[in-house]
């Protein structure tokens, strides 16, 4: 006889939530990796000493790719119910918020700061989806809750 699992459904919601930001990210930051920036930086280097913009951009993109990918894997394993997977996505949300909060802080910096602030909004343009469907406030809530609800009903029974 076949053992059926049944998947909270706040798990499953958060786990396709995070798969589509995430996938809308990667889409980003590939679409912007695959611009030519040698014409329009060569103008910006020359009018702002943006040297570094380079180095900051695909460090930024690297950093972002990295993080979506393991929204990817978090997402996959929600939707299998894998409720423990509640507290990846919370590490996951952490962590870009303190990259974010670095990364303002590094604007700052009085030689690379200049092109880190250029690079910023171009290389984490992908976290946008995110913001505006506010997933790092409400999907981690969401899915620890049900983690924690549905070990009650383990232990229950």
């Amino acid at each position: 006889m076949e053992e059926k699992t049944n998947t909270p459904r706040p798990l499953i919601f958060v786990g396709i939530i995070s798969i589509i930001v995430a996938l809308l990210g990667i889409a980003y930051n590939v679409s912007s990796l695959s611009v030519d920036f040698n014409e329009a930086y060569s103008e910006l280097n020359a009018e702002y000493n943006l040297e570094y913009f380079h180095t900051a951009f695909i460090t930024m993109s690297a950093i972002c790719l990295t993080l979506f990918t393991a929204l990817i894997i978090t997402g996959i394993q929600l939707i299998r119910g894998k409720s423990i997977w509640a507290y990846t996505l919370l590490i996951i949300i952490i962590i870009e918020i303190v990259y974010y909060l670095a990364l303002s802080r590094m604007w700052l910096h009085p030689t690379y700061g200049t092109s880190i602030g250029a690079a910023t909004g171009i290389a984490n343009g992908g976290l946008v989806a995110q913001v505006i469907i506010l997933f790092p406030i409400w999907a981690p809530i969401l899915a620890i809750i049900t983690h924690k609800n549905s070990n009650k009903a383990v232990k229950r029974d």
